[in-house]
């Protein structure tokens, strides 16, 4: 029931948004919610984006919400190990 209400207040926020043209904003009523819109309702389509690098999820973190990347590239954890290892 609840997960009913989340997906429709996220369907609410992004037709307010303009859905397909620009990201909603990301918030408490938007959290766990996917852009593009359309991977929300389709597992198939979300994987697709995953690969591509276009998926983001709307996450709470400590301070505030922001849409993050589920998916880390290779190269980013070259990145973040020598910066490890120059520090």
């Amino acid at each position: 029931m609840l997960s009913e209400a989340l997906l429709i207040a996220t369907a609410i926020a992004a037709e307010a948004a303009g859905s397909g043209h620009q990201r909603p904003a990301c918030n408490a009523v938007t959290r766990g919610s996917m852009w593009p819109v359309e991977a929300n309702g389709n597992g198939k389509v979300a994987i697709a984006l995953s690969k591509q690098g276009a998926l983001q999820i709307c996450t709470k973190g400590p301070w505030r919400y922001q849409w993050t990347s589920p998916v880390l590239h290779i190269k980013q954890l070259q990145q973040s190990l020598k910066h490890r290892s120059e520090g």
